[in-house]
This record gives C-alpha cells, sequence and structure tokens, in this order.
C-alpha cells in the first residue's frame, strides 16, 4: 500500500525518531549524541538509496523497451533473416503496446523518483553537527540534478514529436544520439547509487 500527502511526512518523521534515539543503556552523553546522529545519518540514508533504486528499475524498463521494439522493428524490415507473415504479426502486436502516451508516463514517473531521490539526498547532507564533509553524497546530488535536466530535455524533445506510436522511440539507427541519452540513464543511476554505497568509485 502506497502512503502519501501529510501522512507520509508524519509516518517518516515517527520512524525517523524512533530509528533514532535507539542507543545503549549504559552511553554517556556523547556517545549518545554520536549514535544519535549515526541512526538519523544511517535511516536517511537508507531511504534515498531505496529511492534510488526505484528510479534504476525504471530506467532498466525503459532501456529494455528500447530493445524490445528495436528487435521488432528489425523483424518488420528487409534487415538480417526475413521474418514470416507470422512472426511479423507478432512483431506489430508488441509494437503496437509503445506508445507516446506510455513514453511520456514512463519518463515522467522516472523523472519524479528521481526528484524525490534529491530531497532525500538533500535531506541526508543536512544533519546539524553530523561529522561528515558528506563529498560523495553531493556528488550523487550533483548526478540527479543532472538527470533531471536531462530528462526534463529528454520529455519536451519528445512532447514535440508528431509521432505517436513506437516510432517516437528512438533507436540506434534513427536519432542515435537520444537512443544513447536513453540508454545511459541507468547506467548514470547505478553511478548514483554506487556514491552512496561507498563503493570507491569516483564521480566525473
Amino acid at each position: 500500500t502506497s502512503i502519501s500527502g501529510s501522512y507520509f511526512d508524519s509516518y517518516y518523521k515517527n520512524k525517523l525518531n524512533k530509528n533514532e534515539f535507539e542507543f545503549e543503556e549504559n552511553d554517556d552523553k556523547y556517545s549518545k549524541l554520536e549514535t544519535r546522529l549515526n541512526n538519523k545519518y544511517n535511516f536517511k540514508l537508507k531511504n534515498t538509496i531505496n529511492n534510488v533504486e526505484q528510479a534504476i528499475k525504471l530506467a532498466e524498463q525503459i532501456k529494455d523497451d528500447l530493445e524490445i521494439i528495436a528487435f521488432n522493428r528489425i523483424k518488420l524490415s528487409n534487415q538480417g533473416k526475413m521474418a514470416t507473415e507470422s512472426e511479423k504479426q507478432q512483431a506489430k502486436e508488441k509494437l503496437s503496446k509503445f506508445t507516446k502516451n506510455k513514453l511520456e508516463s514512463d519518463l515522467k514517473n522516472l523523472l519524479n523518483t528521481i526528484e524525490k531521490t534529491f530531497n532525500n539526498a538533500n535531506d541526508l547532507t543536512n544533519i546539524p553537527d553530523y561529522p561528515s564533509t558528506f563529498q560523495t553524497e553531493q556528488q550523487a546530488k550533483s548526478k540527479l540534478n543532472e538527470l533531471t535536466s536531462e530528462i526534463n530535455s529528454l520529455i519536451i524533445k519528445m512532447q514535440k514529436n508528431n509521432l505517436n506510436n513506437h516510432q517516437v522511440y528512438p533507436t540506434l539507427y534513427y536519432n542515435y544520439i537520444d537512443y544513447y541519452k536513453y540508454q545511459a540513464l541507468f547506467a548514470k543511476l547505478q553511478l548514483v547509487k554506487n556514491l552512496l554505497t561507498r563503493t570507491g568509485i569516483v564521480a566525473r
């Protein structure tokens, strides 16, 4: 079930407060403060990573859609092995599922998830008194900000396209620049996750 609006804010704060004050009974004042800050950071980090994982799944689906479209377009063309009439009909049916509305919806869903991830990452890097420069987290935020701009541009360009069927999707042979941009969304989000989980990858 989904949680939305003010109820989500209240739910999030209650969960945060519960996690924040989990420490050992015998801890002194400074140990409790350190534990409280660590608990707060870890809770916010987990939420941010969960969000970016959702975005990765959405980007992967778009990436997979492009491959399905390319494969079935080849069946309808004269490239490669000649497809039978039955195979061509199946290809047409599969391609009919991909429309301008679907692409727009998928991109906007991805954009919303990335914006939510950015907001959580921003919240993560604003913990007063937490002893960190948040270097990798700031790099992750920068990447998320870049992705937001890129996807907004892709949406605007796609909306101006007069095609309404599967042909609105870019391919390697037609509009390859946008094709690589769509494909790269998945890898860029993986980099964001790697930064947040501290895999040692340096952002470029």
